[in-house]
Parts: C-alpha cells; sequence; structure tokens
C-alpha cells in the first residue's frame, strides 16, 4: 500500500535531463541521480547482490523472532520498496514500512506494508511515532544524508528500547587487489612484477580520478558520497552499543579457490556479485547509443553542476565509458567495499 503522505511545504516535481527524469523539491535537486525506470532497475539489482549474495538470501541479519507477535521495520530511503515488499511478503505478522522523498514502481499491494511518501528523512522530525520500530535499516544513503550524525541519532530516535539498527552502504573508493598474481604473458610484456605494478596503477587513474571529482562535487552539494570513516563512532554517540561492522568485497576479477578459474565457478557468491555490480553500474546499452547509463546517471548531475570548473555532458560521458570499460576488463583487480 502506498500512502502520499502530504508533508508541509513539501512539492515534488518531475523534469527530463540528458534522456533521464529527476526529482525536484521545491524547485530544487535533492536527490542527485535519477529516478526513473533505469535507476530502479539498477537499484534493484543492488539489492539483489546485498540480500540474495553477499547475505546469503537474508533480507536482515537482526535476530527478529517472526513468531513473537508483530515486529515492525522501517526501512529509511525505501527507494523502490523491494525491501518492504520482500519482508513483508515473507512475514505476513510484521508491519513493514518505507519512507521516501518520491514515488517508486507501483508494487503488488500487500496489507502489512505501507510506503510513504514524500517524506524528507533529511528533516528534524518524520512522520512517525518514536520508539516504535523493532528494527530500521538504511541501504545505499551515501549521497542522499545531509548530516550523518543527525540521521544516525533521528534512527535511534525512532527505534523501540532493545530494537535493532542495520546500515548497508557501497564505498565507491576503487582499491586494488594487492595479492593478485597477473598472468605471465601480461608481467613478460611488462618487464617485470614492478613494471606490471606501474602500468596497473596508470591504467586504473581514470577510476581514481573519476570517484575524486564524485567525491569533491558531492560535498559541495551537500550531500557526499564518502562512506564516513567514523561510522562506528557516531553509531555509539547516538546512542547504539554492542556495534558489529562487516565488509565484503565486490571484486571486479573475483579470486580463484582452489586453483578454479573464474569461467568454471559461475556459481560462486563472487560471481554473481561481479556480475550485478557490473550490470548495474557499467553495462554498455545496445539500445541507448551503446552508453554505460547507469554510470552516467550516477555521474552526471554531480559532475556537470557542482565540479569546479563544472564538466561538459561530453567529457561526462567519455569519462563514464572509460570506467566502465575499466571495471570491466577482467585483467584489472579492483574492487569495491560494501
Amino acid at each position: 500500500m502506498r500512502d502520499s503522505h502530504q508533508a508541509p511545504d513539501l512539492r515534488i516535481e518531475y523534469y527530463q535531463w540528458e534522456g533521464r527524469r529527476y526529482c525536484m523539491v521545491n524547485g530544487g535537486i535533492a536527490y542527485q541521480f535519477p529516478w526513473d525506470e533505469i535507476e530502479w532497475e539498477r537499484l534493484d539489482m543492488i539489492h539483489c547482490l546485498i540480500h540474495d549474495h553477499a547475505l546469503d538470501k537474508r533480507s536482515y541479519i537482526s535476530p527478529l523472532d517472526a513468531s513473537s507477535g508483530r515486529a515492525k521495520i522501517l526501512d529509511v530511503g525505501c527507494g523502490t520498496g523491494i525491501f518492504c515488499y520482500d519482508v513483508g511478503e515473507a512475514n505476513p505478522n510484521f508491519d513493514v514500512i518505507g519512507i521516501d522523498l518520491a514515488d517508486g514502481p507501483k508494487g503488488v499491494a500487500i496489507p502489512n506494508v505501507q510506503i510513504m511518501t514524500p517524506v524528507d528523512f533529511n528533516l528534524p522530525e518524520w512522520p512517525l511515532r518514536p520508539h516504535d520500530f523493532d528494527l530500521i535499516r538504511n541501504a545505499h544513503l551515501n549521497g542522499s544524508v545531509t548530516n550523518w550524525e543527525q540521521h544516525l541519532r533521528k534512527c535511534f530516535h525512532y527505534l523501540k528500547s532493545g530494537g535493532f539498527f542495520e546500515h548497508i552502504d557501497i564505498d565507491f573508493t576503487p582499491r586494488l587487489r594487492l595479492e593478485y598474481t597477473p598472468p605471465r604473458d601480461e608481467l613478460v610484456a611488462a618487464g617485470g612484477y614492478q613494471r606490471w605494478q606501474e602500468k596497473l596503477m596508470e591504467e586504473i587513474r581514470p577510476v581514481q580520478e573519476w570517484w575524486h571529482l564524485m567525491q569533491e562535487a558531492s560535498h559541495r552539494m551537500g550531500r557526499p558520497l564518502t562512506y564516513p570513516s567514523n561510522m562506528e563512532e557516531m553509531l555509539e554517540n547516538a546512542g547504539f552499543d554492542r556495534t558489529h561492522h562487516e565488509t565484503f568485497r565486490i571484486h571486479m576479477v573475483p579470486p580463484p579457490v582452489d586453483g578454479d578459474i573464474r569461467e568454471e565457478d559461475g556459481n560462486r557468491a563472487e560471481v554473481k556479485m561481479e556480475n550485478l555490480f557490473k550490470g548495474a553500474m557499467f553495462q554498455f546499452h545496445a539500445n541507448r547509443a551503446n552508453r554505460p547509463v547507469d554510470l552516467e546517471g550516477l555521474t552526471m548531475y554531480l559532475l556537470t553542476q557542482y565540479c569546479n570548473p563544472p564538466r561538459s555532458v561530453d567529457e561526462v560521458r567519455k569519462r563514464c565509458a572509460d570506467v566502465a570499460r575499466i571495471c570491466n576488463s577482467r585483467r584489472r583487480p579492483v574492487y569495491f567495499n560494501l
């Protein structure tokens, strides 16, 4: 069920730009990424990567007891609503609420699921009862939250005593798998391991430059994409205790297991995560001029509007194509943290 919650002085409008639909709030951009069917599909692929593979088919890891009564769950920044619908359908005795700025795709009505829009979770208060939820979930909110310390305090405020909080996000800082052993022909061609490493660093430089510009622009906009390095400290300051942090690697070239080569190991979770992440981020779409439109969508507004100096549309498209080609390569051991 969708509830068009009419927040005071919150006017949602949409406009088309460079072939994508964007969401405006009170005449200004509050979400720097597109909000259309292409973006919804990308978000659902990331959801599948996280919950079907990284978390091994678990919607949440908190020890909620589905048989103990009507647990209440809140998904902050629920996007397409896929988490709410999955959890609500699997647990009819749970009440699941999702809040976000704009409507996503119209899902099948589930009696115990409520999607509330428009709700700006950066405002001081949410249209919910305090201390009411057994589990509050945040996912993919880097680039949407204006102040993490205030946001986490609000999450704690709406959580029941003894309730659980889960935060899931992707750190887009490109990293190199140092234990990677390059093919012998690459080592010979490069003139040894040290020269190969130098060549590799030069080859991935466009990915590092892209991420540097994205961080710079998002900070200038006031909605940083950078994963907070002091997240655990902020959680404790907000009132949460017994915090547990777990990191998963999303490899662009998954490491072999027991000598198996990647092509023979397509059922591994790491390989499935790689394929989903590349599909959600770096895929070249034949029906859209063979461009990586997902990556362009994440990049275009920030780099053309908030970079100093602003980048042109053509430069952004070229930069995104370079990044996508590098991350799709089977010979560059880049990974990102989840």
